[in-house]
């Protein structure tokens, strides 16, 4: 082989080396947001479970306030 076919592929396995652990990168990446995403879920499950909570207070009061009236 020549120098330049030499040069390519030491190019070319350069460029497969970078996109390799662009993928590494990317996969751990994919993990922390799939971690984040689900901690998120969990929190607006919560805060959906309390809004519920807040809306029959807030219903109930209301009734209330319309029998006192009468």
């Amino acid at each position: 082989m020549d120098q330049n076919t030499d040069q390519y592929i030491q190019y070319i396995n350069g460029i497969s080396g970078n996109i390799g652990r662009i993928a590494d990168s990317i996969t751990i990446k994919i993990g922390d947001t799939m971690r984040s995403i689900q901690e998120l879920n969990g929190t607006l499950q919560i805060t959906n479970i309390l809004l519920g909570i807040l809306a029959v207070i807030s219903i109930a009061n209301f009734v209330l306030k319309l029998k006192r009236r009468q």
